[in-house]
């Protein structure tokens, strides 16, 4: 079989995978997420809301100054204590919960100064959206009081 019948993994038709700290970007992460089946939408602020191919959908962006990706989401704190959000922070070891007024928060940093895998983006976007949907699941299905309903 002659080389020009050869498709590269690594062609201009599929992108390499390691991401250099300048090359992470949402359009490049738009690439990836398309190629990982993850249905978003992109913001006019930047953010990109992942809403499906994901147990829980959330925001992803890119912190340039800090070099950190952020995943973030919430939910209404309807008889939510600290108790249960100090609970969700010993529990799930993997995101970073917190009761913001009437909502529960949830974020995850990924650092990428000197770069990252992509694959990774996805992988920790899909882990993320399995811890957040777990804490919700946990929250809802208990009382202020932290006693099952």
């Amino acid at each position: 079989m002659s080389d020009d019948k050869v498709i590269s993994l690594f062609s201009d038709a599929y992108p390499q995978p390691r991401l250099s700290e300048e090359e992470v970007t949402v359009e490049r992460l738009k690439v990836f997420l398309t190629s990982a089946v993850l249905d978003y939408e992109v913001h006019e602020d930047g953010d990109i809301y992942i809403k499906d191919g994901v147990d829980f959908p959330f925001w992803l962006s890119v912190e340039d100054d800090s070099k950190l990706i952020r995943f973030l989401t919430h939910w209404p704190a309807e008889h939510c204590s600290i108790d249960q959000v100090n609970q969700l922070n010993a529990k799930l070891r993997f995101s970073q919960f917190a009761l913001d007024g009437e909502r529960v928060l949830a974020n995850y940093y990924l650092p990428f100064r000197y770069g990252i895998d992509s694959r990774h983006v996805v992988i920790m976007a899909r882990h993320f959206g399995k811890i957040c949907r777990i804490a919700y699941d946990e929250v809802r299905d208990t009382t202020a009081d932290g006693s099952p309903e």
